[in-house]
């Protein structure tokens, strides 16, 4: 237990907030417990500092990069809890070290009470690892999961420093004329509202209706507190049944996976959104503006995703939102385009809020960045709220214009009629289609038998040869068209640790991928796939164990790239195209552990494949 100070216990002192009367929830770990990691690294932090605590010097900034500057500038970290479901819990604050970013770094540890009174770290205390190198992550840790909690964790100055007066927080009026304004701005189009008002009449009429929302970790929740029920996904769902009076009919979809693109989207659309073929949405909101920096095909995933939405069972109405960060930054620019071209609805959290950021309060500013982030990337409570409000407001702002039709061409720009108009940047990528190790599983007898037909084999071979999935052969042909064959080489294992999401209402984690091929640490057999297609791409594991290694992947005996599953720093899912060419035929994959890499481990996800 470390020294205990009353509720302002260094009044001589400045300070600033990182986490002021912040929600969170304490997700379940293996061992029982409940715990909520809140990252600093990666800018979090900084951004924090000048969102939260209000700090403007640039010099004070650049200190919370490293450790060695945080020691120089923090005399101390003030740390209080509300919690009324325990009377405990334990603070930490953990370094990341140099050469093991997650073990041989300091993690400062606290037992606080979670009465509300504020306990002081005086970071003289602490000994300190000299590997050392960046603030990572802090983490409050609770004897069971599914605790809510609200913190304060605020930063005491040594000598010399300074930070400014704190603003106080007035309640933000969700009611008032000008909140109604930044609404009315954060329509970017109504577009044609034809399949959007059939989804309405079918809610209207107690039938079956189905929304869908597909994104990054904004859609997955991150940031709202507990993550299931204040996220956005689920609050807007629950405003259109309340409207439309379809709360026993109506089903939610929340398909969010945070730190990714489109580019997976689009794989996971079939699995995740329409359930492996049984589900048929009515609405689905695609939120993936603040995601695809990354996206090399600048767009062309995008709209594969907008298309397979769109074609896709149900015929839904595709809604577009662009959620924003802490700095402003989203990439609206190159998706309100692609939305305009297929007259889709679309609402802008960027030009709801971002303008009035800049306001004081008299001249109104009603919501703060420090109200509206979470952190750098991720809305609070509030946040989530506001951008559920943007989306019932486009809807309402559609079902007010005209009537449109399912083949309008309204807009000059192909409409919802995908058949008659071009794509805007290209359809490469609409037909792809995710496979796994599970992928040929999934066939029925009449399926090989059509099969063993088509490719003049016996049945019993066709079996024989499905069968070897499921056992400790690591050879298999597949019968699924258009893979061929997969040879697992030494890329026998499963990889269980994995990243993973809330689904839908659940506010337990989901692994995801998980059938995947783990290279096994020790040996350097190939994986080897035969795959007739045109386009291809591999999902891998990024990592930050140490124990994981660089990949090489080949196509037709040529070098594509490597990669290195540590570059990204934390277990997530990475989609890269590795071919790409005119006419479709049969390639050959290869993957294998890079030279000097072989005692490590590296994980396949899957693929996606365009025949």
């Amino acid at each position: 237990m470390g020294p205990i100070a009353p509720k302002d216990p260094v009044k001589k002192r400045d300070f600033f907030y990182i986490m002021s009367e912040k929600q969170i929830s304490a997700a379940p770990a293996p061992d029982g417990r409940g715990i909520c990691h809140i990252y600093e690294d990666g800018g979090r932090m900084l951004s924090a500092a000048k969102i939260v605590g209000g700090i403007t010097d640039e010099a004070e900034i650049d200190l919370l990069k490293t450790t060695e500057g945080f020691k120089k500038l923090v005399f101390g970290i003030g740390v209080s809890v509300m919690c009324s479901e325990v009377k405990q819990c334990d603070f930490a604050f953990q370094m990341y070290g140099k050469s093991d970013p997650y073990v041989s770094g300091t993690t400062i540890k606290q037992t606080v009470s979670t009465d509300g009174v504020e306990y002081l770290i005086p970071l003289s205390e602490i000994s300190w690892s000299d590997d050392d190198n960046v603030p990572g992550q802090i983490r409050f840790e609770f004897e069971k999961n599914g605790m809510l909690a609200t913190v304060n964790v605020r930063f005491y100055l040594n000598d010399g420093y300074t930070a400014p007066n704190l603003e106080e927080r007035d309640a933000v009026d969700l009611n008032c004329d000008t909140y109604r304004k930044m609404l009315d701005a954060s329509v970017v189009s109504r577009g044609n509202p034809y399949r959007l008002r059939k989804a309405v009449e079918k809610a209207k009429a107690g039938e079956p209706v189905t929304l869908a929302f597909i994104g990054g970790s904004i859609t997955q929740g991150a940031g709202a507190t507990p993550i299931n029920t204040m996220c956005y996904t689920r609050r807007m769902f629950e405003a259109f049944t309340k409207k439309f009076n379809c709360v026993s009919n109506a089903t939610y979809i929340k398909a969010g996976v945070g730190g990714t693109p489109s580019e997976l989207g689009m794989l996971r659309y079939r699995r995740d959104v329409l359930q492996n073929d049984t589900a048929a949405p009515d609405i689905v909101v695609i939120e993936f503006a603040v995601n695809d920096a990354g996206d090399e095909t600048e767009g062309e995933c995008y709209e594969a995703l907008i298309r397979k939405a769109m074609n896709g069972p149900g015929h839904p109405a595709v809604l577009l939102i662009f959620s924003v960060f802490a700095d402003d930054y989203n990439l609206e620019d190159r998706c309100i385009p692609i939305g305009e071209h297929y007259d889709l609805p679309m609402t802008s959290l960027k030009r709801c809020v971002t303008p009035q950021f800049y306001k004081t309060p008299d001249e109104g500013r009603i919501i703060s960045k420090a109200r509206y982030f979470y952190d750098v990337f991720h809305p609070t409570n509030l946040g989530h709220q506001v951008m559920a409000d943007c989306l019932m407001k486009l809807v309402e702002e559609c079902l007010a214009g005209g009537e449109g039709s399912d083949n309008s061409v309204s807009s000059g720009k192909g409409g919802y009629d995908l058949s008659t108009g071009p794509a805007f940047k290209s359809a490469d990528f609409e037909n792809v289609e995710l496979f796994d190790r599970t992928t040929w599983r999934s066939k029925s007898f009449d399926d090989l038998k059509a099969e063993t037909e088509r490719r003049g084999s016996t049945i019993a071979e066709q079996i024989a040869q499905q069968l070897k999935t499921d056992g400790n052969d690591k050879t298999a042909s597949t019968g699924e068209f258009p893979v061929v064959s997969v040879d697992y080489g030494s890329f026998t294992e499963q990889d269980k640790m994995l990243q993973a999401c809330e689904y839908n209402m659940d506010p337990q984690v989901t692994p995801i991928f998980t059938e995947n091929w783990m290279h096994k640490a020790g040996e350097n057999i190939p994986f080897e796939m035969e795959v007739k297609c045109r386009r291809l791409l591999i999902i891998t594991k990024d990592s930050f164990d140490v124990k994981d290694g660089i990949a090489d992947i080949y196509v037709d005996d040529k070098f594509v790239k490597s990669v290195n599953p540590r570059d990204i720093g934390w277990p997530h899912c990475n989609p890269q195209i590795i071919y790409r060419g005119d006419e479709s035929g049969v390639h050959k994959v290869s993957v294998k552990m890079h030279e000097g890499e072989e005692d490590k481990n590296f994980t396949i996800l899957g693929f996606g494949i365009v025949e």
